[in-house]
């Protein structure tokens, strides 16, 4: 099978996706098992596995818990506190 008919597919599978209204992020997943169930080369299987193997890491654990920190100092004022007080330190 040539990368241009693989391309067309993933392509095809993620416009429809995104066009019926799915996040962007479950769309990409979900074209790229179209692609993987279309080619037959790769065990679907293997490809979940894979897929909660990258995800089970511990540096991305931090990415949702440095957006709740955020959104905790954005709620508290203690955000403009530090943006006052850095401002306070080096001026404009």
């Amino acid at each position: 099978m040539t990368f241009e008919v693989i391309g067309l597919v993933l392509a095809g599978v993620l416009v429809v996706l995104i066009a019926i209204g799915l996040p962007v992020a479950f769309a990409i997943i979900l074209a790229c098992f179209a692609v993987i169930f279309f080619q037959g080369s790769v065990n679907p299987v293997i490809a979940a596995q894979r897929i909660y193997a990258g995800m089970d890491s511990f540096s991305l654990m931090a990415i949702p818990f440095f957006l709740l920190a955020g959104s905790i100092m954005v709620a508290g004022g203690l955000s403009q506190r530090l943006i006052d007080f850095a401002n306070a330190l080096v001026g404009r």
